[in-house]
């Protein structure tokens, strides 16, 4: 199969582009996955130029002779290991990698279903593939750095497509303020059945659709 990596870490001329062996079929909670899309993310450029410091001893751990890079992908289950429970050959998964092992930027990677989620059906290959990284950061802010209680109320600046990771927030926050463009405000207002309002609004005032805009943020989350 093609695969992008470096045999030695440094300046982005060190890739190359190799015929190297495909995975070899998974084995326990492992799947095999024809790389659809994969992702470039400030992770990939550590790992290449060698400065990745996440853990301090992982180049100790990272894989040796050609290590393909990719952290994030989006792609089609082949094979399942003997012990899968949470996909079969076909699915179409988005995952995030796991930086000892071989990347994403392959035609075939061996992955944790443990990283994997089911794509979403609305987006693409590409789309999903973008995801991962930051999905999984949206996620560890809301869950783990803010630790969101129920009742709290959380104020969201929203760009773009970010508040996909976002929902699972949604449900334990007493009130949430959503800053959208205008354009987009019935959507967001079906889709997360919170209070949005305009981008660029300087006053709040309470919605008579029983939605109130609060003073008061224990949150606020860009």
């Amino acid at each position: 199969m093609k695969a992008v990596g470096v045999s030695a870490y440094g300046s982005i001329d060190n890739f190359e582009s190799r015929d190297v062996p495909r995975p070899a079929s998974p084995t326990g909670r492992d799947v095999l996955i024809k790389v659809e899309a994969c992702s470039v993310n400030p992770i990939d450029t550590k790992i290449r130029a060698g400065i990745y410091d996440d853990a301090p001893d992982y180049y100790k751990f990272a894989p040796k002779g050609f290590h393909i890079i990719g952290y994030d992908g989006a792609g089609t289950v082949l094979e399942v290991g003997s012990d899968s429970k949470f996909f079969k050959p076909g699915d179409d998964t988005s995952w995030v990698g796991a930086t000892t092992r071989q990347g994403s930027y392959a035609e075939y990677q061996l992955v944790s279903e443990f990283h994997c989620a089911h794509k979403p059906k609305p987006l693409d290959f590409v789309k999903s593939a973008s995801f991962g990284l930051t999905f999984g950061t949206a996620y560890q802010s809301l869950h783990h750095r803010l630790e969101i209680k129920p009742n709290e109320n959380v104020g969201i600046l929203i760009i773009r497509e970010i508040h996909l990771p976002l929902s699972s927030g949604w449900e334990k926050a007493h009130h949430t303020l959503a800053d959208v463009l205008s354009r987009k405000l019935d959507q967001w207002r079906r889709r997360s059945g919170q209070c949005c309002y305009p981008a660029g609004t300087q006053r709040l005032e309470p919605a008579s659709s029983g939605c109130y805009c609060v003073s008061r943020r224990d949150y606020g989350f860009l």
